[in-house]
This record gives structure tokens, sequence and C-alpha cells, in this order.
């Protein structure tokens, strides 16, 4: 089993795009877990799902969604300082 696999599997559920209300629960749950793997020092996790919302903007900017969660948490996670010293920490071990 891939290390990716296990996030894969909590997050894949979870991922909706489908009308305007799915979607905006959706990002706000990838969020949270984004949060909870920068809390516990988890690039891996954080990583995929800060793709996951990504994923979701551009899925929501297509079904003519403009205004959805999803670019509004992409666009926190980009600029979240605590998930950069997660990064930095990640790379620097290797």
């Amino acid at each position: 089993m891939k290390t990716t696999d296990k996030y894969k599997l909590e997050l894949t559920p979870y991922f909706n795009c489908r009308g305007k209300k799915r979607s905006d629960l959706s990002a706000k749950y990838m969020y949270g877990k984004f949060l909870r793997y920068v809390s516990a020092d988890d690039y891996i996790g954080a990583s995929l799902a800060k793709k996951f919302i990504r994923k979701g903007w551009n899925c929501c900017t297509e079904r003519d969604y403009p205004n959805n969660n999803f670019k509004y948490y992409y666009n926190q996670i980009k600029t979240d300082p605590k998930f950069r010293k997660v990064k930095n920490d990640f790379f620097c071990k290797l």
C-alpha cells in the first residue's frame, strides 16, 4: 500500500462537486482535514488535501460555480505560514 493511499481513502468519499451546497460542504471538510494534517505536522496528508481542494476549485469552475468555497480555501492555504513550515521541515529531512 502506498503512503498516499490511506489519505485518499479518507478524502475521496467526501469529495463532491455536484451542486453548490454539496461542493461547499465538501470544501469545508477538505479544509478541516488540511488543518488537522498541518497541526499534526503531516506534510503528505496536507499536500494531498491541498490537491483535492485545488481539484475541487477547477471542477466547480467548469460547472459554473464561480464563487465556491474551494477557491476561498485554496487561497487561504497558499498563504498559510504553518503549511510552509511543515513543507520546509519535510524537505529538509530528506
